[in-house]
């Protein structure tokens, strides 16, 4: 899921190295680049050696701050309560806030808290108030929460077998409809949907869906193609095909669904990422590599951010960096300190 899965996508990136020592960049002198003034960026700041300027907590949690590289505020704090009862004589340990995403409108996020080792769940956060709640579990795997186009819907992962729904005041919806795999028969030939990696499409009520589509042998084998597809919400039956040319697996499709970032490369610390029509079966090169990953596009589906891993697998450090289809090619760098995750809003 996450907006395609890249197990595929989002990278389980484990930050266990030493942060860098350099600090929030101001933003180059570029004319005309196209990169916007304002918006907020959200990071779950993760290891234990380097930390913000100012940063007394020394303990990790959610930071929000601006493209410019201003208002670097913090979100959670260690030892604030949820409204989570945890049964007398179990005793559990909380874990690191993780997986940010930004409300459609900017507002609110959704993200993961963890008691344990096995107890993930949704909790909500209104960043003007500092209101917290839980919307899932919490004692469940709850993996991967997506914001609905509207911003009134929660998608998420239930213990990596189904997908559920809730809102923002923690009513819950199994979908038993869209679970696992399911076959259809669409447009003639068989196609096999897997709905673990769901992400929303245009409006609240489709999916896009990686599938596998067989054609009927036209020689003497089979022709299959590793695609996505628009299904729907009500009964994740397949009403159209979005892609084209193998283009299935490990893409992140823009809120307004007509372009894909595609990351290639073999190894966590090796890749790059790709800007992909819908309907384009060529690459366009938007980062430099190596070890680019985990991208998350903004609302206006031309400015995206993503992490840079530097380092080996023992020794990483992770960077958010900024960038825009339109001038592709150019990255900023926005912070560089080791972070797990990131999500961007613009207005």
């Amino acid at each position: 899921m996450s907006r395609m899965s890249q197990a595929t996508f989002p990278l389980l990136l484990a930050i266990l190295g030493l942060a860098a020592s350099s600090c929030l960049h101001e933003p180059p002198t570029r004319p005309n680049s196209g990169f916007p003034a304002d918006g907020w960026v959200i990071v779950t700041k993760w290891d234990t050696a380097a930390w913000f300027p100012g940063d007394t907590l020394r303990q990790p949690g959610l930071y929000k701050f601006r493209l410019d590289g201003s208002g670097l505020t913090r979100l959670t704090f260690p030892g604030e309560s949820l409204d989570v009862v945890v049964p007398p004589g179990l005793a559990l340990t909380r874990g690191t806030p993780s997986g940010p995403r930004w409300s459609p409108k900017g507002r609110y996020v959704i993200y993961l808290e963890s008691l344990g080792r096995d107890n993930s769940f949704v909790a909500f956060m209104d960043t003007e108030t500092g209101r917290k709640k839980t919307l899932t579990g919490p004692f469940a795997y709850d993996l991967d929460p997506q914001w609905s186009p509207s911003g009134r819907y929660v998608l998420y992962l239930r213990s990596l077998a189904a997908l559920w729904l809730t809102d923002t005041a923690g009513v819950k919806t199994p979908l038993p409809q869209i679970r696992g795999w399911r076959s259809f028969l669409f447009q003639g030939d068989s196609v096999a949907l897997g709905y673990n990696s769901a992400q929303w499409a245009e409006d609240d009520e489709h999916l896009l869906v990686p599938g596998t589509r067989w054609h009927p042998p036209a020689g003497p084998e089979t022709r299959l193609q590793q695609e996505i597809f628009k299904v729907s919400l009500a009964d994740g039956s397949p009403v159209a095909q979005v892609t084209t040319g193998n283009r299935g697996l490990g893409g992140l499709v823009s809120p307004d669904g007509a372009l894909m970032i595609w990351r290639r490369g073999t190894a966590p610390f090796q890749g790059s990422l790709f800007l992909l029509g819908m309907q384009d079966t060529s690459l366009v090169p938007l980062t430099s590599g190596p070890g680019d990953g985990n991208p998350h596009w903004a609302n206006d589906s031309r400015t995206f951010i993503f992490l840079k891993a530097q380092g080996a697998s023992h020794d990483t450090v992770y960077h958010v960096y900024f960038g825009n289809v339109t001038v592709a090619g150019q990255e900023r760098l926005l912070l560089a300190r080791s972070v797990r995750d990131a999500d961007l809003y613009l207005p």
